[in-house]
């Protein structure tokens, strides 16, 4: 059965890897940090979508925080070199 999460605990989530983007974390470590207010099942869902709309990345160290909302960052990608194999 797939398992939904409200807006509520996608934005909790969201606000607090945003917040501490200088870290890797474990799942377990943000369920921990989070006092138990969200669910593995939940939490990998919130996840993928969070890596499908380019703001995390999870690797076999963790999980990390990668969206820039600075504008100047997104001057620089706009005018960035694309290229293509």
């Amino acid at each position: 059965m797939k398992t939904y999460a409200t807006l509520r605990t996608v934005l909790l989530v969201e606000s607090f890897l945003s917040k501490n983007h200088t870290e890797l974390f474990s799942k377990a470590k943000i369920i921990r940090l989070l006092n138990g207010r969200i669910n593995n099942k939940t939490l990998t869902t919130i996840l993928d979508y969070l890596e499908a709309s380019n703001k995390i990345i999870q690797g076999t160290k963790g999980i990390q925080w990668i969206f820039s909302n600075n504008k100047k960052s997104k001057k620089f990608l706009k005018k960035a070199l694309v290229i293509d194999n």
